[in-house]
C-alpha cells in the first residue's frame, strides 16, 4: 500500500480569509489476493473561510475519485475456520477477473444490439462531489447558523453477490433447470412440470477451452479426468450504478441566557436518485480466484442435439439475477426545538423534540422474459408438451438467456408520505466534586429510506411501508480523579415494526419472501476504566455486555420449495410453490451477530518522543442466524503499534493490526445450496410445519398430514452437508496488515 497525504493552510493577504486545501491519493493491493488494484484513487478538498465580525462564513468542496473493494465470502471446513482445500482463510478471495459483454436489457426495446460491458477489475467506484457554505453569526443573545450542502454522488458497483456450492455433475439441473425442461420425464399428473432429467455436462476452462470434466448424469464419464473435484462455484454479477442529486438546508437560531440556551431549528433536503442494476449468474470452478466454466450438455434422447448452457465466458444466466431500473425523489421537512436547561451548579437538563415530514416518489420499470419456456410461464398441457422457446435469442439451444429480464415499458409508481414525532429528555446530576449522574429516555422514528422501495418489489406494484419505532434509554454513572476515570451505564432499547424479507436466488432467478413485521429488545451494560498510574504509563479498558433477543420474530418458511414441482409416486404435485410454504415463531430468540460480550484492552507508554502501544479485542460468541442454530465462535485480535517524534517536524507512525494473524468469522453466509436460507439450516434438519399433504422437496418422502413435524425439509440438515464435504460460506476477518507512515510539517 501506498497512500500520500498533503495539506497546506493559512492566512490570505488582507488576513480576514483564511484557507485550507488537503488531500490524498492511495494505491493499495489489500489484505487479500485480488486479481486487480483493489483500492486506488484520492480526494481533495478544500476551504475558505472569512472572518466576520460576530462570526465567520465558510465555502467549502470536495472531490473524490476512488476504487475500493469489498471482500466477500470464501469457503472453510468448519465454523472454526479451517481452510477449504486450497483456500487460504487469511489471504484467499472468491473474486475473479471477468471482462464481458451482455445483452443490456435497458436498451434492447430500442436498439436490439445494444450491449453493456462488465469489468470485475473496475471494482467499486466512487465518484462524488459536494460543495457547501456555513454561516454563524452572534447577534445580542441570538446565535444564527445556517448550513446549506449540494452532492453528486456517483457510484457503479462491478462485484460478485451469492454462493452457490454445487455438486459437479448436477450444475445444471440444479442452477439452470429450467434449461432442462425440454427433456424432462414426462410429468404424472396433466397441467404440472415434470421433474427434469439430469443433464450430460461437459464442462471446459473458459480462457482456453481444455475439457476439464465430463459426466453422464451425475456419473463422471470414467474416459475424461474429473479436474473440478466434487463441486463447482456459482456466483452472480452485479452490475450497479446509482446516481444522486442531494441538497440540504439545515437553519438555527440559539437563545442563550444565563440558564437557558435554547434552539429553534428547520431542515429541508430533496434528493434525486436514480439507480440500475443487472445481475447475471455464472459458474465457475470452486477455487480461490475462481476461473469461469463453460458448459454444453446433450439431450438424453437425442446425443448429436448439443445444448449451451453457459455463454462463451461462463455466464449461466443472462440478466437472471435481478433487474432493477429505479427513478425516484425524496423530500424532508422537519422542524426541531432544543432546551439545555442550567438547573443549577450541580443539576443540567436537556430536552428536544423533533417533527419530521417525507415524501417519496417515483417509479421502478417492469420486465418480462421474452419467448420464456412453457415451464416458467405456465399455460396448459405443461406435463406432456413442455417447450423450451429460446429465452432472448429465440434459440433453445442456447440456455443462458432463457430467463433474461427485458424492460417491457411499464412502470410501478409510488408516492408515499411519512409524519413522526420524536422526543428526548435528558439529565446529568452532579453528586460529588469527582462524581456524577446521567441519563436519557429517547422515543425515535425511523420511516423507510430510498433503498426500500429500490430492492424490493420485484416487478410487481409498491406499497407503502412502516415507521420503525425506536425507544431507547440510558443511566449511568462518572468518575473521575487526577489519574484515572471510571464511567459506568446500562441501557436499553426496543425496536418495533422491524421489515423482514429473505432475498432467496433459486436456479436462475430469484425472488423476496413475504414481509413480516417483527420487534427486538436489547438490555447491557458498559463499563470504561482510564487509569494512568503515572505520567508515561496508560491502561484504557473498556467492555459491553449485552442481551439482544427478538421479542416478537414472525419467519416465513418456504418450504424448501422456491418453484412448481412435479408429482412423483410419494409426492403430489406442487403447482405454485407457496402453497406448502409456513410461518414459525423465533420470539425469544437472540439477534444474530450480536455477541454478548466485547471486551477491548489498550496500554500505552510514552518513553521519550516515542509512544508504544499494545491492544486486545475480544468478540464473544454469538449466533450466525436468527433461528440461532448457527454459533460462532469468540474470538481475539492483538494490535500494537509505535508513534515517534523526530525533531520538531518529522513523524513516524507504525501500526500492525492482528499481529498473530488470528482467525476469527465476522459473518455467515450458509453452505451455498441454491434456494435456501442461512436460517434453514440445524443439525438434525429443520421441520415442516405444513399440515397438508403436497409436502416439502423431500427424497422419497412425504408429509404426513397428521404427523408433519417429524419430516425434515430438504436439505437443512447439518449432519448431512457435512458428510458431503460440502463447505461453510463466511467471512472472516482480515489476516496480519503492516502500515507505515511518515508526515512532515513545513
Amino acid at each position: 500500500m501506498i497512500r500520500l497525504d498533503t495539506e497546506v493552510g493559512g492566512s490570505l493577504k488582507n488576513k480576514e480569509w483564511s484557507y485550507h486545501i488537503g488531500g490524498f491519493y492511495r494505491q493499495d493491493a489489500g489484505p487479500r489476493t485480488v486479481p486487480f488494484m483493489a483500492n486506488q484513487g484520492g480526494q481533495i478538498k478544500a476551504n475558505f473561510t472569512k472572518k466576520l465580525t460576530n462570526g465567520q462564513l465558510k465555502f467549502y468542496g470536495k472531490y473524490l475519485n476512488d476504487r475500493v473493494t469489498f471482500y466477500k465470502h470464501i469457503p472453510v471446513k468448519s465454523l472454526k475456520g479451517e481452510p477449504f482445500e486450497n483456500f487460504d482463510v487469511a489471504t484467499s478471495s472468491s473474486f475473479l477477473s471477468l471482462k464481458t459483454i451482455v445483452p443490456n436489457s435497458e436498451d434492447i426495446p430500442y436498439n436490439t444490439a445494444s450491449v453493456r460491458n462488465f469489468d470485475a477489475d473496475n471494482a467499486i467506484r466512487l465518484q462524488n462531489m459536494a460543495l457547501g457554505m456555513a454561516i454563524n453569526q452572534q447577534k445580542n443573545d441570538w446565535q444564527i447558523n445556517n448550513s446549506v450542502k449540494l452532492s453528486l454522488i456517483n457510484q457503479h458497483y462491478r462485484q460478485f453477490q451469492g454462493n452457490f456450492i454445487i455438486p459437479t455433475g448436477l450444475a445444471m439441473t440444479v442452477f439452470n433447470p429450467i434449461a432442462l425442461f425440454p427433456f424432462a420425464t414426462v410429468g404424472l399428473a396433466p397441467g404440472f412440470p415434470a421433474a427434469p432429467a439430469p443433464a450430460f455436462p461437459t464442462y471446459r476452462d473458459a480462457a482456453t477451452g481444455e475439457i476439464l470434466a465430463k459426466f453422464n448424469g451425475a456419473t463422471p464419464d470414467a474416459n475424461v479426468p474429473n479436474q473440478l473435484g466434487n463441486f463447482v462455484y456459482g456466483t452472480a454479477s452485479l452490475d450497479m450504478q446509482n446516481r444522486v442529486l442531494d441538497i440540504m438546508d439545515n437553519f438555527s437560531a440559539t437563545y442563550i441566557q444565563e440558564k437557558h440556551r435554547l434552539t429553534l431549528g428547520v431542515y429541508g433536503a430533496y434528493a434525486a436518485t436514480k439507480s440500475l442494476w443487472n445481475v447475471d449468474f455464472l459458474l465457475t470452478r470452486l477455487e480461490p480466484n475462481p476461473r469461469p466454466l463453460t458448459v454444453i450438455f446433450a439431450s438424453p434422447y437425442s446425443p448429436t442435439t448439443v445444448f449451451r448452457g453457459t455463454d462463451e465466458r461462463g455466464i449461466v444466466g443472462y440478466n437472471a439475477g435481478a433487474y432493477t431500473n429505479f427513478e425516484g425523489n425524496s423530500a424532508i421537512l422537519a422542524g426541531y426545538i432544543n432546551d439545555y436547561w442550567n438547573v443549577s451548579y450541580n443539576l443540567k437538563i436537556e430536552a428536544g423534540l423533533r417533527y419530521e415530514f417525507l415524501n417519496y416518489n417515483g417509479f421502478k420499470k417492469g420486465w418480462s422474459v421474452p419467448n420464456e419456456s412453457d415451464a416458467a410461464a405456465g399455460g396448459a398441457n405443461l406435463g406432456n408438451g413442455l417447450k423450451n422457446n429460446g429465452g432472448l435469442d429465440g434459440n433453445p439451444l442456447t440456455t443462458y438467456d432463457n430467463r433474461f429480464r427485458l424492460d417491457n415499458g411499464s412502470k410501478f409508481n409510488f408516492n408515499d408520505q411519512y409524519g413522526y414525532l420524536s422526543a428526548s429528555l435528558g439529565f446529568s446530576q452532579r453528586v460529588s466534586a469527582n462524581a456524577a449522574l446521567y441519563g436519557r429516555a429517547t422515543l425515535g422514528n425511523k420511516a423507510p429510506d430510498i433503498d426500500y422501495y429500490v430492492q424490493n418489489f420485484v416487478n410487481q406494484p409498491i406499497t407503502k411501508g412502516t415507521t420503525e419505532k425506536i425507544w431507547q434509554g440510558e443511566l449511568g454513572y462518572k468518575y473521575t480523579e487526577k489519574r484515572s476515570s471510571f464511567t459506568l451505564s446500562g441501557f436499553y432499547s426496543y425496536l418495533d415494526n422491524i421489515l423482514f424479507q429473505l432475498f432467496i436466488p433459486s436456479g436462475t432467478t430469484t425472488l423476496f419472501t413475504p414481509p413480516t413485521f417483527n420487534a427486538a429488545r436489547t438490555i447491557g451494560a458498559e463499563i470504561e476504566w482510564l487509569y494512568l498510574p503515572t505520567e508515561a504509563l496508560s491502561f484504557d479498558i473498556s467492555a459491553t455486555l449485552q442481551d439482544a433477543r427478538f421479542t416478537k420474530f414472525t419467519y416465513y418458511n418456504v418450504n424448501g420449495t422456491t418453484s412448481a414441482q412435479a408429482p412423483t409416486a410419494n409426492r403430489q404435485a406442487l403447482p405454485n410453490p407457496l402453497l406448502d410454504d409456513f410461518t414459525e415463531n423465533f420470539d425469544g430468540n437472540k439477534v444474530n451477530d450480536i455477541p454478548a460480550v466485547n471486551l477491548n484492552l489498550k496500554v500505552a507508554y510514552q518513553l521519550g518522543r516515542i509512544k508504544p502501544y499494545f491492544q486486545y479485542r475480544y468478540i464473544g460468541q454469538r449466533y450466525g442466524n436468527k433461528r440461532n442454530t448457527i454459533t460462532l465462535p469468540a474470538y481475539g485480535v492483538i494490535n500494537a503499534g509505535l508513534l515517534a517524534h523526530i525533531g520538531e517536524k518529522l513523524t513516524f507512525n507504525a501500526n500492525i493490526n492482528n499481529v498473530l494473524n488470528s482467525k476469527g468469522i465476522v459473518q455467515f453466509d450458509g453452505v451455498g445450496v441454491p434456494g435456501a436460507s442461512i436460517e434453514d439450516l440445524a443439525f438434525g434438519g429443520v421441520k415442516s410445519q405444513n399440515p397438508t399433504a403436497l409436502g416439502p422437496n423431500l427424497n422419497g418422502e412425504v408429509i404426513n398430514a397428521a404427523n408433519p413435524s417429524l419430516l425434515a425439509i430438504a436439505p437443512t440438515d447439518l449432519n448431512v452437508v457435512q458428510a458431503t464435504g460440502r463447505p461453510y460460506m463466511v467471512r472472516p476477518i482480515l489476516p496480519r496488515l503492516l502500515t507505515l507512515s511518515v508526515s512532515y510539517a513545513l
